[in-house]
């Protein structure tokens, strides 16, 4: 269906969109922000066709709009306290309300979904949930 391929990156990642064929559909660019979590989200060309600025104090919401007044929004559900804490199984949603986006913005849409997560929610130290109960007692 898709492949996702995320080079080595040392601060802003790219997520580059293939189809099955290996076709190259789009990418998701992080961008620098203080007070935003910022994305570019590019098509085939590298035209860039949405962006997403996410306020830093609404933590689990991604509105994305495009030049044309085209809008979607990824969001992270919120699990429950426990899941939150011990867990790092997380829910995302995409609300494609307004605008038509064609197959291929849907595919960058999901990768930039998929790279929010890895970038703000996914664990990679090793380090289950919020907190590391293997060195919880130290």
């Amino acid at each position: 269906m898709l492949r996702l391929h995320r080079p080595f990156f040392w601060i802003f990642s790219d997520l580059h969109v293939e189809d099955a064929l290996g076709a190259r559909i789009g990418s998701v660019h992080r961008r620098f922000g203080i007070l935003r979590r910022k994305y570019d989200l590019r098509d085939a060309t590298g035209r860039t066709f949405a962006r997403v600025a996410s306020p830093f104090f609404r933590i689990w919401t991604f509105p994305l709009r495009a030049d044309d007044g085209r809008a979607a929004t990824i969001g992270k559900k919120w699990g429950g306290m426990l899941r939150e804490v011990f867990a790092d199984a997380d829910t995302f949603g995409i609300d494609f309300a307004r605008g038509p986006w064609s197959a291929q913005e849907r595919a960058v849409i999901f990768a930039a979904a998929v790279s929010i997560d890895f970038d703000f929610f996914e664990n990679n130290q090793g380090v289950g949930g919020l907190f590391d109960l293997a060195s919880f007692g130290d």
